[in-house]
């Protein structure tokens, strides 16, 4: 099988070591490029578009190549929110996952940035260890998504049934990260926007085995995400004769509101909970981190309402379903 290629905006050819995630750098600074390639170059292809509309030309022509976009924020031509936009309106790009790299680091410059749907945000100059632990994070996360995208059509049937009544529910217990992935995907199609309400149930889900199960807490994900242990550390904790028994909940109910209907996904874990108020909140201390923000994400893009009870290990996802009228 030969290795992937892509043409370059210069006309020359480049071959990719499919092993390897490819990254897409997006700089109009040659000295920013030549510092990420130093950094990023063993680990990962990294094709290179020093504008936003070559950048945007790559995307479209080679849309199913890149895992993850490193995308400069301020460029002569277009702007990174701009390539951004067009991005999230593509059928297939609206998947990768963008990382904005940036020296605007006010809490409202990097608020905006997430608002408008970037997955992670990093500053310049560059902080080696974080950086990679970032785009490791990205790369994971969008290799979950085409895994499970590719088995969608093996597992949503469930769903015709639940989606034709009137009112009804269905309650699933998971214990693991895949349990909790496939169970986000098959529950999202449920949704009229799928592809926002999976990204909100896989925070939810992680976040009820990581710290409801596995009780790993924010400090300690930090090190295991930069150490690339996660997932390890995550199965290691749940095999402990104390953890193997113990289960997560969905509950997912379509349920009357008025004269409209809407869908709730319940989680329940048996953790101790957590002060879901603060992470409710892109706080400035964690804006740059590479988690830590899955229930401020799912409080403003992926449901109309997310709603936890006092002590924080169980947490209700509302998404309000267009009228039939």
């Amino acid at each position: 099988m030969s290795e992937p290629k892509l043409l370059s905006s210069s006309g020359q050819e480049i071959e990719l070591d499919s092993l390897l995630p490819t990254i897409l750098l997006v700089d109009d600074t040659l000295s920013n490029l030549e510092l990420l390639e130093d950094i990023l170059e063993e680990q990962y292809n990294l094709p290179v578009a020093h504008t936003g509309e070559e950048a945007w030309v790559l995307l479209q022509q080679y849309s199913d190549l890149f895992d993850v976009v490193l995308l400069d924020r301020m460029m002569p031509d277009i702007l990174g929110e701009e390539v951004l936009r067009r991005m999230k309106s593509h059928r297939v790009l609206q998947h990768i996952p963008v990382v904005f790299q940036s020296a605007k680091v006010s809490p409202e410059d990097v608020r905006e940035g997430f608002q408008l749907g970037i997955d992670f945000y990093v500053t310049k100059p560059y902080d080696e260890g974080k950086l990679t632990a970032v785009i490791n994070t990205a790369i994971s996360k969008y290799s979950t998504y085409k895994r499970l995208y590719a088995e969608k059509k093996k597992t949503i049937s469930i769903l015709s049934t639940f989606s034709l009544a009137k009112e009804g529910s269905l309650l699933f217990e998971f214990r693991t990260l895949s349990e909790a992935e496939k169970l986000s995907f098959l529950l999202s199609h449920a949704s009229p926007a799928p592809e926002q309400t999976v990204t909100g149930l896989l925070e939810l889900t992680y976040n009820a085995v990581e710290h409801g199960i596995a009780k790993i807490g924010y400090e300690e994900k930090t090190r295991l995400n930069q150490s690339d242990t996660w997932h390890e550390e995550v199965n290691r904790r749940l095999n402990l004769p104390e953890n193997v028994d113990k289960v997560a909940t969905l509950k997912m109910e379509l349920l009357p509101r008025g004269d409209q209907q809407e869908i709730q996904f319940v989680i329940t874990d048996p953790g101790d909970g957590f002060d879901h108020e603060y992470y409710r909140k892109i706080d400035e201390k964690r804006l740059f981190d590479d988690h830590g923000r899955g229930v401020a994400l799912g409080a403003m893009v992926a449901f109309d309402e997310l709603i936890y009870n006092e002590k924080g290990n169980q947490v209700t996802g509302i998404v309000k379903l267009p009228s039939s009228e």
